[in-house]
């Protein structure tokens, strides 16, 4: 009975509240240490029941922020229109000739003089030294210039993939130099073959020439 007792006390105590001031107060004033031990289950109750309700609140809404594949689809498109606009704006201040396309130099040059443009580069990790690769990596079609669409899907891409701007250069530049290095294999094998083509049709006369001063060597002995 006593045990019992002594926890509906702590009950009313501590959880309910009803009874802090006739009893809490009292035990604090005759033992001052029991201070930490009441205020302890207190604020313990109190903040432990405040960081359950705010997680179920944040768990529920995180939930149905999830379901909403429609919301987050619009979302992303309206970023993705904002970060286009944005990108197109660039494009025409790198692009003072009105021109519809930009050159390397062009691109070089914007980066030094458009904070905003830079600002770009910086978020995709690209320093001046990296310019010269984004630009071949931009330019997809290898005309040599970059349009606006071109500028526009690239930097994009770049910015909102998963992967590091990085890593693509390095990607592009061992694309490329494997292009390279095949075309330049089929160009020698190409040159080897007419080679030896040269050789077997020098060998062939030679030995046809041979031939003829032989026969005709034999028929001046005869005569003789």
């Amino acid at each position: 009975s006593s045990m019992f007792q002594a926890d509906v006390t702590l009950f009313q105590t501590v959880i309910a509240g009803d009874s802090w001031g006739r009893i809490a107060v009292p035990v604090i004033e005759q033992d001052p240490w029991t201070l930490f031990f009441f205020a302890g289950a207190l604020l313990t109750l109190i903040f432990g029941i405040l960081n359950l309700v705010v997680a179920v609140i944040v768990d529920t809404f995180a939930e149905r922020r999830e379901a909403d594949i429609g919301g987050r689809a619009a979302e992303l498109e309206r970023r993705e229109f904002e970060e286009k606009r944005v990108l197109t704006k660039i494009f025409g201040q790198i692009d003072e000739d009105r021109s519809g396309a930009l050159s390397f130099d062009e691109l070089q040059e914007g980066a030094k003089r458009i904070a905003e443009f830079r600002n770009w580069l910086r978020v995709l990790d690209v320093d001046q030294r990296d310019l010269e690769q984004l630009f071949a990596l931009v330019d997809e079609d290898g005309s040599g210039e970059i349009d606006v669409n071109e500028f526009v899907e690239a930097m994009y891409r770049l910015k909102n993939t998963d992967s590091r701007t990085a890593t693509k250069l390095v990607k592009h530049i061992v694309t490329k130099v494997v292009k390279e290095t095949t075309a330049m294999k089929n160009q020698l094998g190409d040159e080897i073959r007419a080679m030896k083509d040269i050789l077997e049709q020098t060998a062939a006369r030679v030995a046809t020439k041979g031939l003829h001063e032989a026969g005709g060597g034999g028929k001046d002995g005869c005569f003789t």
